[in-house]
């Protein structure tokens, strides 16, 4: 998604000014904006063009440092940078959704559609399970006897891989969410059998049978 970073601040000094800025608070500045300022303290602006797409699927926030110099300065100088910092809070094209099931007769949950478009339908009976997926921010028709609700505290972009081994007596279902196509996908284990995924955090629900879940890392 194309964005504008604008930096306004007074120029005490008539004529050409650098602003440099980069992402983060380390690595080198891009220094090739030049705005031109009427000096005498008043307000200055410079307007950079930024392409937000890669940040808005990082779930912290993205920090543009960086500062202002009147080019009468060299740009080795630290002397006449007047430093500023500019917050962005990604704007998730993907967000992380919960189904709960109720009491009632209803034991289809129909998700809507995940990322890619695709429709999602879970069938479970068991009262108080929950299923997660990640899909579009639009609503979700309710599906009788479920509770849907969007959380806005997990991230879809929070992979974690995690570890699940099979310690019931007999084949176990778990769903989760791959990492990777941000799918939910449903998974039987034989009995004793680990497996090891990239996952959204947090993403799984055991639908029968039971695990010994181990998270180990970042994926």
């Amino acid at each position: 998604m194309p964005g504008t970073l604008q930096v306004d601040f007074t120029a005490n000094y008539t004529g050409d000014h650098r602003v440099c800025w980069r992402i983060g608070t380390s690595g080198p500045y891009d220094c090739t904006t030049i705005v031109t300022c009427a000096g005498l303290g008043l307000t200055c602006s410079a307007f950079i063009s930024v392409d937000l797409t890669p940040y808005d699927i990082q779930c912290d926030d993205i920090i543009f440092e960086g500062y202002v110099q009147p080019i009468c300065y060299p740009e080795s100088a630290i002397s006449g940078r007047d430093p500023f910092a500019v917050v962005y809070t990604p704007i998730w094209p993907c967000v992380f959704w919960e189904g709960t099931k109720n009491a009632g007769a209803g034991i289809v949950l129909d998700f809507g559609n995940d990322c890619a478009g695709n429709p999602v339908s879970i069938t479970n009976s068991i009262v108080g399970k929950t299923f997660y997926k990640c899909g579009p921010s639009t609503p979700i028709p309710t599906s009788p006897d479920w509770t849907i609700t969007q959380n806005t505290l997990k991230c879809c972009y929070d992979c974690k891989s995690v570890q699940f081994e099979n310690t019931s007596p007999g084949d176990s279902v778990i769903y989760y969410i791959d990492c990777v196509t941000l799918a939910v996908v449903t998974e039987t284990v034989a009995i004793g059998v680990t497996i090891t995924r990239c996952i959204v955090n947090t993403s799984q629900t055991v639908a029968s049978g039971s695990f010994d879940i181990v998270y180990l890392a970042d994926c």
